[in-house]
């Protein structure tokens, strides 16, 4: 379980400002993300890529084109972004109920944990909207001890 690869930082940073300019409806070039948070241009336009192909993004050419999120950040999640770049999981090659060797038991109950902890990831991640990370938070008041 790799969560934090390049291809997932990138996708859900680049969905993140695409949200950000969501309803001014203007594109945003993959350049101008790439610049602003040190990524390889190239990298990212491979990220989109993939994004287009999901439907979660459109081209815009031209000279000020660039990427539009498709979706609205209010139905969007950052769990469905991340799973797009999910690689598939390997499909247990033992039975449990062939295992002999206390170490392939002990690899058995561990595989069980880390599904388990995957399914936690994905359903905490499924429970973040793009719209809630748009929401900056309220700037406290200065607490007053005047008497």
């Amino acid at each position: 379980m790799l969560f934090e690869t390049k291809q997932r930082e990138y996708a859900v940073i680049a969905v993140l400002e695409l949200a950000r300019v969501y309803r001014s409806k203007r594109p945003l070039s993959a350049r101008k993300i790439a610049a602003k948070y040190g990524f390889s241009q190239n990298f990212l336009t491979q990220v989109f890529q993939r994004l287009k192909e999901a439907n979660l993004v459109e081209a815009v050419r031209g000279p000020l084109g660039g990427f539009k999120l498709i979706p609205a950040p209010e139905e969007l999640t950052v769990g469905y972004v991340v799973g797009l770049f999910d690689e598939p999981e390997a499909a247990s090659k033992r039975s449990k109920s062939k295992l002999t060797s206390d170490a392939e038991r002990t690899k058995a109950k561990l595989e069980d944990v880390w599904k388990i902890a995957e399914a936690k990831r994905r359903e905490y991640l499924n429970s973040i909207l793009y719209s809630d990370l748009l929401h900056e938070p309220d700037e406290q008041e200065p607490l007053d001890f005047s008497i």
